[in-house]
């Protein structure tokens, strides 16, 4: 549970978070998560973007190796570079129709096994989803044509 004093917000912009972890819900009206903002809090277990975020910082939430739910707001347009690297007990997520960029390593180094891209119009930079997995298992993509084999890199 999350209390408002667990969070820095300027102008809309989530800028630190001071809370204990575990499961968080950002506040309604935040419209951008900082770069860098939950980097390394291994306390944090899930995450909850209001409807009104539509820009997720660079590195916003990498390193947060225990983060295994991530609800992404139906506005969204932008995933930064390496927003999601290191979220290695992350195995799903989906990426709304809105998504409009999802930057280089977004979801590096994660451990995703199902994957939603909604999105049809989408720039996806480089090595995006290039994740660790567990052995044997599958990765799923679901989405549209158009998405470049080289944004995706899994074990052998």
């Amino acid at each position: 549970m999350s209390n408002a004093s667990d969070f820095i917000i300027e102008n809309g912009v989530l800028t630190k978070y001071v809370g204990p972890g575990s499961d968080v819900t950002v506040p309604e009206g935040v419209t951008a998560i900082k770069d860098n903002v939950f980097e390394g809090n291994l306390n944090l277990t899930g995450i909850v973007l209001p409807d009104s975020v539509t820009k997720i910082g660079t590195g916003a939430f990498y390193g947060c190796a225990n983060l295994k739910n991530v609800e992404l707001p139906g506005k969204l347009r932008t995933i930064g570079q390496a927003a999601f690297t290191d979220c290695k007990a992350l195995q799903h997520a989906m990426i709304p129709k809105s998504v409009k960029t999802i930057g280089a390593h977004a979801f590096s180094r994660c451990g995703l096994v199902r994957l939603e891209i909604l999105a049809e119009k989408v720039k996806i930079g480089p090595w995006a989803f290039d994740c660790y997995q567990a052995p044997n298992s599958i990765f799923h993509v679901l989405h549209q044509a158009g998405v470049k084999q080289y944004v995706f890199a899994m074990p052998a």
